[in-house]
């Protein structure tokens, strides 16, 4: 599920955040039987669960631009905490 924000909503520069993520059915993973493979068969997971925040400005025309930063909640000790994201468009 997805929960965000951006405000003000009507300012020409809007902080925005954002919580999403996903419920896996079950917490490991299998690949089934792999004789003579170092890949083992089954791999434990967890959710994902992302919290992002990033500043956004619009014009009156409706052009934009925007930064933002992501930090992946349930990534434990994997190192592959979060990203960063750019953006830009217009109406």
């Amino acid at each position: 599920g997805n929960f965000g924000a951006a405000v003000p909503t009507r300012g020409k520069l809007r902080f925005t955040g954002e919580l999403h993520g996903e419920a896996y059915m079950g917490d490991v993973t299998g690949t089934g039987a792999q004789p003579k493979t170092a890949v083992p068969a089954t791999s434990p997971q967890a959710s994902p669960v992302n919290a992002t925040v990033g500043l956004t400005w619009i014009n009156a025309k409706g052009m934009f631009a925007g930064a933002g930063a992501t930090w992946n909640m349930n990534a434990g000790n994997r190192g592959d905490f979060g990203g960063f994201q750019i953006r830009h468009g217009g109406a």
